[in-house]
């Protein structure tokens, strides 16, 4: 999981250059992503 919070640091600083709402786009973007991974690594768990 932490690789894709640093990926998603890197792609945030090259993309936003430090705007507040483009900060909270990437952040809302990345809980997400994450969300929809664990939930999917849950599914195949109980499969």
């Amino acid at each position: 999981m932490g690789l894709i919070w640093w990926e998603l640091l890197r792609l945030h600083r090259r993309l936003c250059n430090g705007t507040y709402i483009c900060t909270f786009l990437v952040v809302y973007l990345g809980y997400f992503c994450v969300n929809q991974l664990s939930s999917t690594v849950l599914v195949i768990d109980l499969l």
